[in-house]
């Protein structure tokens, strides 16, 4: 036998893993994902943002002038 009859033609290995992809598609889309309806969300308003970094440890400078 010759390398093609073993493996296929190269049209029915394409339209295998066309179908591959379609049953796996259908077989994801069966299953509801309940996480995925829950993200938490927040209402957004423009004000003035602040935040405070704390840092613990020496500052030392390079240079003085």
């Amino acid at each position: 036998m010759n390398a093609q009859s073993q493996n296929g033609s190269p049209e029915k290995r394409v339209l295998s893993g066309v179908a591959a992809l379609v049953v796996g598609g259908l077989a994801l889309g069966a299953f509801d994902c309940a996480p995925c309806g829950e993200i938490p969300t927040a209402d957004v308003k423009r004000k003035e943002f602040i935040d405070y970094l704390e840092v613990k440890g020496e500052a030392k400078a390079l240079r003085s002038g």
